[in-house]
């Protein structure tokens, strides 16, 4: 029975892995083309805008509280009867308390004219955060029944519409950019929560059934205990990081960094979000008392970082030059470049330790993740502010701050694994290392190889050229890698 549920969780999370890799794609492209199209009709102003009301959606998804995860992992163990009570409290109390404050924001706009652009703009971008809130409690069902690539679907859905409504429309609301782009979020947040609600129809008998059981503070407390303060603080981050960069470099230093860290960052959440899979997964290996299925799951996905993500990270900097000509749409400078670089080596640094960071908080241990997200985001604050002021805002010594606070997170989170759950040198004893060394080794080799090729002036031309002579062979030692688990080794 164990054996099969070991089999189970592992299947589902191979598969929602890939599903999830080949979802991002598709968001990370349109994320580029819509950075691209904002820097070419509005210069790293309005891309700072853009930043600036990203980070206002960011700071309100920190009202779900860490409830997303908790959820998640009470739907593996206990299923839809125990979780829907507790997703029909949070969702009453929430609009409860937000929906007059999204009011009062809107009225302030109509009555102080002169700053009403950015007000609307703040409204529409509150008014999106809140949504997306909600939508995470009701998907929060399926991800807690191995279905993570419902999740992505949504967020590929929201990122589109998005795209759609700036690209299609900007040019007639230009003189409100604002206002434009805050309801830009908001009707890509508005699609996505439509989407929550029809996948949340597969319950529909369970929401039914569940409408006479009661829930209390005291239940929801005890379910999301350790994951509230964690999620606060990992929301906070970019948001956080932004400020910075806005206060202490000004409104150009924002636009750099906001292009300098986008496409790393969305490499690394993108796919970092399929590790998410463990949630469900080890939550259910746990109740099972299954030691070897928990480190098994563990280490497929440090395989999925290792032979996924970092060459991922690999190819953007062996690449990067390219990439931002094409991108931008002309030659990028010095300081973008080297900041991009640097951005890269630490979200690199940081991807190999993401199962563990999951692993933390299937195993009932989320606080140890928020100790350590409050050492690093200090330590950004401090160093972070002290680079930009004596730097006079340079984002490149900004981003070397960030390389550091990589290796302060990897080095917290190894420890807290280790030391309290065993599972770091259980699980890494079950990777084969010295084959997983020669790969590594062979694509830096064909990275460094595809960048060198030069066959017309075009960037994008060249750029194309690199990525199918490193894309092909790459994909036939991943599908060999997979299919004949050769990093897969037994103890």
């Amino acid at each position: 029975m164990i054996e099969a549920t070991v089999e189970k969780v592992r299947r589902n999370f191979l598969r929602s892995s890939f599903i999830i890799v080949l979802s991002f794609l598709v968001t990370a492209t349109t994320n580029i083309l819509l950075i691209s199209w904002l820097t070419k009709n509005g210069g790293f102003k309005l891309v700072g805008i853009w930043g600036l009301l990203s980070a206002v959606v960011m700071y309100i998804t920190i009202l779900d509280f860490g409830f997303i995860n908790a959820l998640t992992r009470k739907m593996a163990i206990d299923g839809p009867l125990a979780t829907i009570p507790i997703i029909r409290w949070l969702i009453s109390r929430f609009l409860t308390v937000v929906t007059p404050v999204l009011l009062l924001l809107y009225l302030l706009s109509f009555v102080m004219h002169q700053h009403s652009d950015k007000l609307i703009g703040f409204a529409f971008a509150s008014c999106a955060g809140a949504i997306q809130v909600l939508g995470g409690w009701l998907i929060s069902l399926r991800l807690g029944s191995h279905e993570q690539f419902w999740f992505n679907a949504t967020v590929i859905a929201r990122v589109l519409v998005q795209a759609i409504v700036i690209i299609f429309f900007f040019h007639a609301y230009f003189d409100n950019p604002f206002a434009f782009l805050g309801f830009s979020f908001f009707a890509g947040s508005f699609v996505e929560i439509l989407l929550d609600l029809v996948l949340s129809y597969k319950f529909l008998s369970d929401w039914t059934v569940s409408k006479s059981s009661k829930t209390n503070f005291s239940d929801v407390r005890s379910m999301s205990k350790g994951f509230g303060v964690a999620h606060i603080l990992q929301k906070a981050q970019e948001p956080t990081w932004r400020m910075l960069s806005a206060s202490f470099g000004g409104t150009a230093a924002l636009g750099v960094f906001t292009v300098a860290i986008r496409i790393p960052s969305v490499i690394n959440s993108s796919i970092g979000q399929a590790q998410r899979a463990l949630l469900p997964g080890l939550g259910q290996l746990q109740t099972t008392n299954d030691t070897s299925g928990i480190r098994n799951l563990i280490r497929d996905g440090i395989l999925v970082q290792m032979v996924i993500v970092v060459p991922g990270f690999i190819v953007l900097l062996s690449l990067s030059q390219l990439f931002l000509d094409v991108w931008l749409g002309e030659s990028a400078t010095n300081e973008l470049l080297y900041s991009t670089r640097l951005m890269a080596i630490a979200f690199l640094i940081q991807c190999p330790v993401i199962p563990f960071f999951w692993a933390l908080q299937a195993l009932g241990d989320a606080r140890k993740i928020a100790y350590t997200t409050a050492a690093t985001l200090s330590f950004v604050c401090i160093f972070g502010a002290a680079a930009l002021k004596i730097g006079d805002g340079s984002v490149v010594w900004y981003a070397m701050v960030f390389v550091l606070s990589g290796v302060i997170h990897v080095g917290m989170i190894l420890w807290w694994s280790e030391r309290r759950w065993n599972v770091v040198r259980s699980s890494l004893k079950l990777i084969a290392w010295t084959r997983l060394s020669i790969f590594l080794v062979g694509v830096a080799l064909l990275a460094w190889y595809a960048q060198t090729m030069r066959v017309s002036g075009l960037a994008w031309v060249n750029l194309m050229t690199s990525a199918v002579i490193f894309g092909v062979p790459y994909l036939f030692a991943v599908t060999l890698i997979y299919k004949k688990k050769l990093l897969v080794r037994s103890v």
